[in-house]
């Protein structure tokens, strides 16, 4: 049992530990990321809406 709960907190303080690491990173590089985000053009294409005839499997 005390095995359990020592790999259990260490685990605990691991993840604490990694989840301020990367809040710290995040705040500093959001606002390049932003303007990566606007220089990026991504191509959004329509579903195609019109109903398609499917042959039968069987």
């Amino acid at each position: 049992m005390v095995i359990f709960f020592s790999i259990f907190f260490a685990l605990i303080t691991v993840n604490a530990f990694l989840l301020l690491f990367s809040a710290a990173n995040s705040s500093n590089g959001s606002s390049s990321a932003k303007g990566d985000e606007e220089s990026d053009s991504t191509k959004i294409y329509p579903l195609d809406s019109k109903p398609s005839q499917f042959k039968k499997a069987i």
